[in-house]
């Protein structure tokens, strides 16, 4: 049964960044998340979540207390997706217009709406940090803790998920989007991309820690336990790849044959800002060719490699 349809635009983006505190870059800069393996913006997982969630509560008029949720692939702003419910089997799923999974859920453990807000505990963060952590994978360990959490606005619960708001209440709408920044802000921090998560709900507890139960050097797969005060949540998580630094034209004419020459040749280079189309445009011009690139996005990154190009020629 389709329950809802929508696209996520940047200032969707934006206000929930606010409300969660997650300003990773993947999802609010397009300029360096052209440089991440996701290529481009991507909407944040757990707002993809929690608005499914909202659409599911206004038909149902229950929820749940568990959660498994899997972030099967990555949702690009301004693309058209629908959620779906599936009452027999209980499960969600955000599709695409190609029939596409993006997310998948597994719900149980259904009660009335009202029953979870009745009994929850105040979430206040006071840590506002908005640049994410550079953590790297060597550096972790299983067993580190991290008890500084970070947050965005919470009064912003209500005009953002207003049904379920009233079905949960505002602090645990908050507590569930607070799990974007664990992912996004703290650990894996600036590299990350979150790939599944589990959440249960319990009665109103006072702590709020993340815990490292293990990792995967082979994957960069981590995976966290949240305990929280009114729900705890299994977090996994990759460390993705860091982006690749372009070495400067008198670096790269050390590893070139000298025997290589392009003089004469004139050479265009499409998207030339960044990547391969950097690297390609910056050995055309050492081998004494004459180059010129394009792009659509990135002019300050463009204009680097101009110069490099110019003041090596």
């Amino acid at each position: 049964m389709n329950i809802g349809n929508r696209h996520f635009t940047y200032f969707n983006q934006s206000q929930f960044a606010q409300f969660s505190g997650d300003f990773n870059p993947i999802h609010l800069d397009q300029i360096e998340a052209r440089k991440t393996i996701a290529g481009q913006s991507i909407v944040h997982g757990v707002h993809s979540f929690l608005w499914m969630l909202e659409c599911l509560i206004q038909r149902e008029e229950r929820v749940f207390t568990n959660y498994d949720i899997r972030f099967t692939n990555q949702l690009n702003l301004e693309q058209e997706v629908s959620a779906f419910w599936d009452r027999e089997s209980k499960k969600l799923k955000l599709l695409g217009k190609n029939g596409l999974i993006y997310i998948s859920v597994k719900c149980e453990d259904s009660t009335n709406c009202g029953v979870i807000a009745d009994k929850i505990s105040p979430v206040t963060l006071s840590n506002t940090i908005t640049q994410p952590i550079d953590h790297d994978l060597s550096a972790i360990s299983v067993g580190d803790t991290f008890e500084n959490l970070c947050g965005g606005n919470k009064e912003l619960a209500t005009s953002l998920f207003p049904y379920l708001t009233e079905a949960l209440g505002g602090d645990v709408v908050y507590e569930i989007a607070l799990l974007s920044s664990i992912v996004g802000m703290i650990v894996p921090g600036l590299h990350s991309l979150f790939f599944g998560l589990k959440i249960t709900f319990k009665y109103g507890a006072d702590n709020q820690i993340v815990t490292v139960i293990s990792k995967q050097e082979l994957f960069r797969l981590i995976e966290l336990g949240y305990v929280g005060k009114n729900l705890d949540a299994k977090i996994e998580a990759f460390f993705r790849p860091k982006s690749v630094t372009i070495p400067s034209c008198e670096d790269l004419s050390s590893q070139l044959p000298t025997t290589l020459s392009m003089t004469g040749k004139k050479v265009l280079v499409i998207g030339g800002s960044r990547g391969l189309g950097a690297w390609v445009a910056k050995l055309v011009s050492i081998a004494g060719g004459d180059v010129t690139i394009t792009f659509n996005t990135g002019k300050d990154d463009a204009e680097l490699v101009a110069q490099d190009i110019r003041s090596y020629c």
